[in-house]
């Protein structure tokens, strides 16, 4: 079973993501609702995966993925931003956030299913 850890400042979406991911049998989920606590969970149990939401207050995401990026048992973690500053069509069109892949909060769970599998196939 493969871990994931949800950022996402908004509780309600980082449970429902979480359940929607246990409901397949194949991740945990963990959940941090900001920056700093999820550098915090990241540094003490690595997942397998970060997905995180791209605008939070304090830390966003891409200050999270900098942060990562910076501590070496981090850097080489997989990160998939998650934004609803993106539509669903644009996934195939913007495929990425800079380095990072990135997927519309308002997409299908199976695509985002689709684009963690990829994501962990490479690492």
């Amino acid at each position: 079973m493969r871990t994931i850890l949800v950022v996402d400042d908004n509780p309600e979406a980082a449970r429902e993501l979480q359940t929607q991911l246990e409901s397949t049998g194949r991740f945990l989920v963990v959940c941090a609702h900001n920056g700093p606590a999820a550098l915090n969970l990241a540094r003490s149990a690595p997942p397998d995966l970060v997905l995180c939401n791209v605008e939070m207050p304090g830390m966003d995401g891409g200050s999270l993925a900098c942060a990562m990026q910076e501590e070496p048992v981090l850097q080489k973690l997989p990160l998939i931003f998650l934004s609803s500053l993106i539509s669903p069509q644009e996934n195939a069109t913007r495929p990425t956030l800079g380095r990072w892949p990135i997927v519309s909060k308002q997409s299908a769970f199976e695509i985002i299913v689709r684009r963690i599998d990829a994501v962990l196939a490479r690492v």
